[in-house]
């Protein structure tokens, strides 16, 4: 594809690149070269990129024959690399591994971007491979809280639809999701050191949430000794932290529902997205045991991660009258679910830990901390959400990610996911048969 558009790369005035002290090393042969910037918007996550920057990257193109090998698995890698011409064979340890065209979609994420390389990369054919200094290229732009300061595409930015939802947003007018009451005063009555007692008084005020919490504390998710009857005994089991979790959570459902028959049909599509990506981030949290990471508040995490999605579906049922604004909602739903649904979560009080998880992980290649965090988890769920969905759009390789790169074990399946979430596929259907219930 970007053969066709822009043909190779051809080296700049200075073909071969000094090798300076102050820059990351570069194979030999290495040519200075300057894509054209259409290129590099089409390259993730260089597209998250302002236009300033991407004219300051510094970029470099190495040929390698049909049968040459790239790169050595475990070697240093200090470049985003991307395929330009032809295909590469990728291996892994366990010896799985697959191709990858330059003409494919999935072309458009990088062969590499962690600090020392997870494949073994061998030329199946006469290659072209694009090197930009990892150092170089900088996402760590937080998003603005006020929606005008939004980063979206100039498609979306000038199309009717978003105009009139900014428009609403500014004067709000806008129709923001509300969790339910019950839920509220829990949160309140946890902020405020109530006990054990005063919260199932509150959760008993609602008799569904309080046979939903039963059975969810009498179900093998948390291992019950006896079944308990009692909303008392089910929040003293959990403690107070999970028991606001998983009332938040369970609360959520109603939020998916419509009287209109279409819009109710995308809403319950973007629960059951939810849900599996919850299901997976709260058994991914609690098998990793590592300080810090809550399985509850994993799950919790997971439910909101794209309630930006219920304000845009509901706008779009008065915006959206033909095909071309199908697809620019389609497109602002990617773009603008992340910042919309933190800013949800803003106007819902919820701490800034949950409160970033829409925004932050609506990027494959983001990273907020050094260390495995809720974010990371809900990335990787998302991803495997993904992985399993039939005719999904191409994903960056699982090794690429950042996230993944913080994890303490690496091992992959022969269909190169995550062995963790493979070998917890029961507890994941355990945990997925308790929402969709």
């Amino acid at each position: 594809m970007f053969n066709k558009l822009f043909g190779l790369l051809r080296p700049s005035s200075a073909p071969n690149r000094p090798q300076d002290a102050d820059s990351p090393t570069l194979p030999v042969g290495a040519a200075s070269v300057k894509p054209p910037i259409a290129l590099l918007r089409q390259r993730v996550p260089l597209n998250e990129l302002p236009f300033d920057q991407l004219q300051r990257l510094t970029c470099y193109t190495v040929n390698y024959q049909a049968g040459q090998t790239l790169y050595q698995r475990d070697s240093a890698c200090e470049h985003y690399l991307y395929l330009i011409k032809g295909r590469v064979y990728l291996e892994s340890q366990t010896g799985s591994g697959l191709s990858m065209e330059a003409d494919s979609l999935r072309a458009h994420y990088p062969l590499a971007t962690e600090q020392t390389h997870f494949w073994q990369a061998i030329a199946e054919t006469p290659v072209q491979v694009l090197f930009i200094s990892r150092e170089k290229v900088s996402l760590t732009q937080d998003t603005p809280v006020h929606p005008e300061h939004w980063p979206v595409s100039e498609a979306v930015a000038e199309s009717d639809f978003y105009q009139s939802l900014l428009n609403a947003l500014q004067r709000n007018q806008i129709e923001l999701p509300r969790i339910p009451d019950v839920a509220i005063k829990v949160r309140q009555a946890a902020a405020h050191d109530a006990s054990v007692g005063a919260i199932a008084k509150i959760i008993n005020l609602d008799p569904g949430l309080s046979a939903s919490l039963l059975h969810i504390v009498n179900s093998p998710l948390y291992r019950a000794v006896k079944p308990m009857t009692r909303c008392l005994d089910a929040v003293n089991r959990l403690g107070i932290d999970a028991t606001r979790n998983l009332v938040t959570s369970l609360s959520l459902k109603s939020l998916f529902n419509h009287q209109q028959p279409a819009l109710r049909q995308h809403l319950q599509k973007t629960w059951l997205t939810s849900i599996q990506t919850a299901s997976i981030a709260h058994v991914l949290a609690h098998n990793l045991h590592m300080p810090g990471l809550d399985p509850d508040e994993a799950l919790l995490a997971g439910l909101l991660h794209n309630i930006g999605n219920l304000p845009l579906l509901t706008h779009a049922q008065q915006h959206v009258k033909t095909e071309h604004d199908t697809k620019i909602l389609e497109q602002a739903l990617r773009e603008l679910s992340g910042p919309l649904g933190s800013y949800i979560l803003h106007d819902w009080h919820f701490p800034d830990v949950i409160g970033e998880v829409p925004t932050a992980c609506a990027s494959w290649f983001g990273s907020s901390s050094d260390t495995l965090n809720l974010v990371d988890i809900v990335t990787l769920s998302r991803y495997h959400q993904r992985l399993q969905g039939k005719g999904a759009e191409p994903l960056p390789l699982l090794n690429t990610l950042p996230c993944f790169q913080k994890l303490p074990s690496h091992s992959l399946t022969p269909e190169l996911s995550l062995l963790i979430i493979k070998d917890s596929e029961q507890d994941i259907a355990a945990t997925l048969a308790l929402f969709r219930n």
